[in-house]
């Protein structure tokens, strides 16, 4: 328990400044599960050792599949060729997509061991196939994807479609919190919309926990913040439930 008066202040200041003001529901979840392990990494930036490995990160192979999407649908989007029908020209386009997107990180990301990223991609592969296929079977829900990689906290002050403000929030003193975040994708449709958020993961149990109204807004935040998020910012746009 720190109880030092300049320390205390210290960190009253930080959390009153930029950085410190501005959070994210990853630092929400971080401090519901470890208070210890965000005060490591969100005050003292100190955070483990990186030791390279033979396979790309997990972390890294999310980031190649959510820029892949995001390419998809802003293409489909300008296109006018939304929603996705399902049909082997967009299994083509993505397929293609998802080419430029990894020989884009082969020349400016860590791929480890070149046999062994090279096995990743083709497990990969698939995976576009059964997105496109399962997108397809969403065409009559009426819902059209309209906004990718949403951002929350923008700070630019320019009026951007696909942005907005930080989420203000009041704390139990009536302080301020304010948080950001990126939502992945919002589809729109008549008087409703739906929150997507892509998970590169196995785990269909955990994700499901995490769903449940017992872990919402106790160990789950993404959910609530980015409905919040789109609902206060929809609003001004849209009639929507």
């Amino acid at each position: 328990m720190i109880r030092q008066k300049a320390i205390l202040k210290e960190l009253g200041e930080f959390f009153e400044s930029g950085e410190g003001r501005l959070w994210s529901p990853t630092c929400f979840e971080r401090y519901s599960s470890c208070p210890f392990r965000f005060f490591l990494e969100r005050v003292l930036h100190v955070y483990p050792l990186e030791i390279p490995e033979e396979e790309i990160e997990k972390v890294d192979e999310g980031t190649l599949i959510h820029t892949v999407l995001e390419r998809f649908f802003t293409e489909r989007k300008r296109d006018n060729r939304l929603p996705l029908s399902g049909s082997t020209e967009e299994m083509h386009l993505i397929r293609a997509i998802a080419d430029e997107v990894y020989e884009q990180w082969e020349t400016e990301g860590p791929i480890g061991n070149r046999a062994l990223w090279e096995i990743r991609k083709g497990k990969t592969s698939p995976l576009w196939d059964r997105f496109i296929e399962e997108e397809g079977q969403f065409r009559e829900e009426g819902l059209m994807p309209t906004y990718f990689e949403f951002l929350i906290g923008d700070s630019s002050g320019d009026e951007q479609e696909a942005a907005m403000p930080a989420l203000l929030f009041n704390d139990v003193d009536q302080s301020e919190i304010a948080v950001s975040g990126k939502v992945d994708r919002i589809d729109i449709g008549a008087g409703k919309f739906r929150i997507i958020d892509y998970k590169n993961s196995r785990s269909e149990v955990h994700y499901r926990n995490l769903l449940k109204n017992e872990n919402i807004g106790t160990v789950n935040f993404q959910i609530p913040v980015y409905l919040a998020a789109a609902r206060e910012h929809l609003a001004k746009r849209y009639r929507v439930n």
